[in-house]
């Protein structure tokens, strides 16, 4: 047949003169309108893909340009901040602002200020590292102009980062830089998901060229070759080379720095389209070709048409990038094209000798017959199979078959596509959702998803349990009919329908606390972060935590940081912030307050015959009766031991005070109750007013100290109102004052040295120095005799400096005897961690001493650590850089707000001896030291225990995990040649040798 047409066309005869005329005057004029149409078409969609790509590029450029104003915007609005701007604001208040600030701007990773000499004043988290006056930017901002830097690589972790910055102005100048950081993450959100067709993606480039957004992170920074944008236009195409890629694009410029936005995609499916319309048409041309030619054969009485019909079709066929193969009804391969020799491997001529069942890998064998048949029935059929190459390769493929008759035969003419890449897509699909799924179950925070109308649609296992609802029960429920209290259903209602109305919402994307309701109506605490899903209509993921036992553990610490242990009254913190409050409000009002120091006469006696556990009773019964006999309103707490102090505001006339400190007195002269057993305590009271006597707290309380002292002095059991006749005793001291500076200069003070004992070994780990007073007349003299008067008159800071000089030396001494270095704690005053030369006199000690700094332990109280919060850090910061470790001593006396804990760099917390007095007979003892413990443990702390005594106390704080001890059950505080001879016994004596027997 192909010979006869060929014929036809080729020979000399007239009607192969007539065909080739008919073929130039029929097939010229089309094929020149097809090649028109064809490539007028092609630009038409080559333009169109042009466009996509460029408002794709502009639209996603138009939203980083927003996101970086913002950035500017709120970094400059803070800047104008009347509490950055202040002078005299502290750095906490700053601070406060700062993480507001970022709070609520949500685009900042760290917000830092910087003083004019580059020094960070305060910053949100620290997370920028490098030398401030170095940057450009800074420099900026430091001359007066905001300024944004270009995007910098931040090592730890892998980010790019870009840093806003503006003045802060104070009077007209430049008094410090704020400045933002932001992760490029949050600018490039959009960017790094948003893929463009199979290839395609957006990146984005900074004036120079480089990378500042990219879906591959480690290619960030680096220089993009042959890139040419267009300035001053909207968008601008671009051609360039990707990573292993031709790539073609369109640009959209970012105004605020000069970047732009690209979005690329290669250039094959750029012009796909286009091109596959082009081989569409040119088929569609041969086909037309060949038709003609057989309409002009059949004119011509040829036979043949459809073989060369055929022929043409094989011609075109060549072209697809689909593999195409001719089969019989048996199976066998009459034609395949190149690409289907190509994909499988084998020759045309083998492929010839084969069937269907050589390369077929899926579920045609013993199928074909019934899929001939239906393929007949219907015409046509697409199904999914796999082949198998010449090497034994199996890949999936789609097949698209057709039924055809020809000359009296039947063809199944099939197309097949490698599907290999969709298979991997899908697979990647149902693993991420797989995975998506696995989260949700497993995770141990409440996962709950609503619809538009509030309506939930996911209600994972934490939520079953928290809620006790089952999620069969939940799905198809209102959220706010369920798990929202009907007091704040309302509101949540009305919240929800004005974010969808406006798209405004002030708890998407925030975490919040909230009250929620279970199944059985009990309402507990919840922690809430709302995202919202975008979809039409959006839907929105709420993550809930109960936070029940968190608020708990928050409620007791705040009671055990204002309020005493053993009488529920608030302490010393407590009392002295009323007491200022009273004073302000006296200010205003011109009226009097007053402040009463009470203290027990002869209350030592109670403990020393009946035992500190009926002691803490009678305690009990004090702040019980002292609560009912003041007015409501007034203030009684508990200073320390059998101590109290009360507070009396508004008051008109003196007569007020002295009728309460009567009723008091008087009702101290009944006897006392307590387990059956009758005490008699009375009490000693001083009274100071307001304005007369003081117009602070500690004046107050030092006078009324003064008058409760001269209520004793004259018989106890009454009450004394401050007078300046009182400051007689004031002599005594002076004396005293006069002793301690001979003392100092005649070097009569020791450092005895107490033991510290590690619980599980029982081995002696260090050790706290205890200074003592060799006094000529009175002998050996406790600090309590003569520390507060150092403290007073200042003698403190010299005798503190002899105490650290003689306990570093000595340290270093037995070092080099050969004893294992073990840190020695050295108590520091009130007065001591003040001194602004601390530092240096640490220093200058271990220089001198050449001592270690890791085996100098300072101990501060919680009073002095709460005085100044901020320098108090700061100091100990500094002490913790040099390495010296830091303590707390006397723990848990109630004193200072627990909330500052975690911020002070310490290493030990001691438990004061108050606690492990009576923590086996006294259940809130024992619970306080099991709660200092625990929290402790939590923030990586050690624990000692002072004053341990017993051995059932021992047994005590070994089994709720307390470190080490100190005490008279191991040993009394000793000179140092006694502890260095208890030191050997140790080395010769395995750890549980070591008895309280020790000298």
């Amino acid at each position: 047949m192909l010979s006869r047409l060929t014929g036809v066309l080729l020979g000399g005869s007239i009607r192969g003169w007539v065909v080739r005329f008919l073929l130039v005057v029929g097939l010229v004029p089309l094929l020149s309108v097809v090649v028109y149409l064809t490539f007028w078409q092609r630009g038409i969609l080559q333009d169109a893909a042009s466009d996509d790509l460029a408002t794709q590029a502009q639209l996603e450029a138009s939203q980083v340009e927003r996101t970086l104003s913002d950035g500017a915007t709120s970094i400059q609005t803070l800047s104008e901040n009347p509490i950055l701007q202040s002078p005299t604001a502290s750095r906490e208040t700053k601070l406060e602002e700062m993480l507001e600030a970022q709070e609520f701007t949500g685009a900042f990773e760290d917000v830092t200020l910087i003083d004019t000499q580059g020094q960070v004043i305060e910053s949100t988290t620290y997370l920028f590292s490098g030398t401030w006056s170095e940057k450009a930017w800074y420099a900026e901002a430091l001359a007066g102009r905001p300024s944004v830097s270009e995007a910098h690589l931040v090592a730890s972790p892998r980010r790019l980062v870009v840093v806003f910055t503006a003045p802060v102005m104070t009077d007209g100048q430049v008094s410090a830089v704020i400045a933002g950081q932001m992760n490029m993450e949050v600018v490039w959100e959009d960017l790094d998901s948003i893929t463009i067709g199979d290839t395609g993606f957006l990146m984005a480039i900074d004036r120079n060229g480089n990378l500042v957004s990219h879906p591959d992170k480690y290619l960030l920074l680096t220089k993009l070759t042959n890139v040419v944008t267009t300035e001053g236009s909207e968008t601008s195409p671009v051609n360039f080379t990707g990573p292993d890629q031709s790539l073609v694009g369109q640009a959209a410029a970012v105004g605020v720095l000069g970047w732009h936005v690209i979005a690329a995609q290669e250039s094959a499916e750029t012009y796909a389209i286009a091109n596959d319309i082009a081989r569409t048409v040119a088929v569609v041309l041969v086909i037309v070709m060949v038709l003609t030619a057989g309409a002009i054969l059949f004119f011509s009485r040829v036979v043949g048409r459809a073989e060369q019909a055929l022929r043409l079709t094989r011609f075109s066929l060549e072209r697809t990038a689909d593999s195409v193969f001719w089969i019989s009804p048996d199976g066998h391969f009459v034609d395949v094209n190149d690409a289907a020799c190509g994909a499988l491997g084998y020759s045309r001529e083998e492929l010839l000798s084969m069937t269907v069942d050589d390369i077929d890998a899926g579920d045609l064998l013993g199928l074909r017959h019934e899929r001939w048949n239906e393929l007949k029935q219907h015409g046509s059929q697409v199904f999914e199979s796999s082949h198998r190459t010449r090497d034994g390769k199996i890949f999936p493929v789609e097949v698209s078959s057709d039924y055809l008759e020809f000359n009296g035969k039947e063809y199944d003419c099939a197309i097949v596509r490698d599907i290999t890449e969709r298979k991997q897509a899908e697979e990647k699909l149902r693993e991420s959702e797989a995975r998506s799924s696995a989260i949700v179950e497993t995770a141990h925070d409440c996962i709950i998803t609503i619809d538009h109308e509030g309506r939930i649609t996911e209600f994972n296992p934490a939520a079953e349990r928290t809620f006790g609802y089952s999620r069969t029960e939940a799905l198809g429920q209102r959220m706010v009919e369920l798990i929202v209290p009907p007091s704040f259903r309302e509101g949540h209602s009305k919240g929800f329908a004005h974010h969808l109305a406006t798209g405004e919402g002030a708890v998407i994307g925030k975490r919040i606390e909230i009250t929620a309701v279970r199944a059985d109506g009990t309402e507990i605490p919840v922690e809430l972060t709302v995202t919202r899903i975008s979809a039409d209509p959006p839907m929105f993921t709420g993550h809930l935590r109960d936070i029940t036992e968190r608020k708990t553990a928050e409620e007791t610490i705040s009671h055990l940081a204002y309020y005493d242990g053993l009488t529920d009254l608030p302490n010393r913190a407590l009392f002295i912030d009323r007491v200022n409050v009273a004073l302000t409000r006296a200010r205003r009002t011109g009226q009097m307050a007053a402040v009463m120091f009470l203290d027990l006469d002869r209350f030592k006696l109670i403990n020393d015959t009946v035992g500190h556990g009926l002691g803490d009773e009678v305690l009990r019964s004090v702040a019980h009766r002292l609560t009912g006999l003041v007015r409501e309103g007034d203030t009684v707490a508990r200073a320390s031991g059998d101590e109290f102090t009360l507070l009396l505001p508004d008051i008109e006339q003196p007569e007020d005070v002295f009728e309460v400190a009567e009723r008091i007195v008087e009702a101290f002269r009944r006897p006392w109750l307590v387990d059956g057993r009758e005490f008699h305590v009375t009490g000693s009271l001083g009274i100071a007013m307001y304005p007369d006597d003081g117009d602070d707290p500690e004046s107050l309380l030092r006078k009324a100290d003064t008058a409760m002292y001269q209520a004793k002095d004259e018989g106890r059991d009454t009450y004394r109102l401050h007078t300046e006749a009182m400051n007689a005793r004031i002599a005594e001291r002076v004396d005293l004052e006069a002793g301690l500076r001979r003392g100092l200069e005649r070097s009569e003070f020791v450092v005895h040295y107490q033991p510290q004992v590690d619980l599980q070994s029982g081995a002696i780990v260090g050790a706290e120095a205890l200074v003592r007073w060799q006094h000529p007349e009175q002998g050996l003299l406790l600090p309590g005799g003569f520390i507060p008067v150092a403290e007073d008159c200042g003698l403190i800071l010299p005798l503190g400096e002899w105490v650290l000089r003689t306990v570093c030396a000595q340290n270093v001494a037995w070092q080099q005897t050969g004893d294992a270095p073990m840190p020695v704690a050295v108590n520091l005053s009130a007065r001591q961690f003040q001194e602004r030369n601390l530092l240096d006199t640490v220093t200058q000690v271990l220089e001198e001493s050449g001592m270690d700094p890791q085996y100098l332990q300072l101990e501060i109280t919680e009073g002095a650590a709460m005085r100044d919060v901020e320098s108090t850090i700061t100091t100990l910061r500094a002490l913790r850089k040099m390495g010296v470790q830091i303590a707390i001593d006397d723990f848990g006396t109630g004193y200072s707000s627990l909330s500052y804990l975690k911020r002070f760099p310490i290493d030990v917390l001691k438990i004061d001896r108050s606690f492990v007095r009576d923590l086996i007979v006294d259940p809130d003892d024992a619970a306080i030291a099991s709660a200092i413990i625990a929290m402790a443990k939590s923030l990586g702390l050690r624990v000692i225990a002072e004053g341990v005594e017993t051995e059932e106390q021992l047994a005590y704080l070994k089994e709720h995990g307390c470190d080490e001890m100190q005490g008279y059950l191991f040993s009394k505080p000793v000179p140092a040649p006694e502890f260095t001879k208890m030191m050997s016994q140790a080395e010769r004596s395995s750890p549980a040798e070591v008895s309280a027997d020790s000298p």
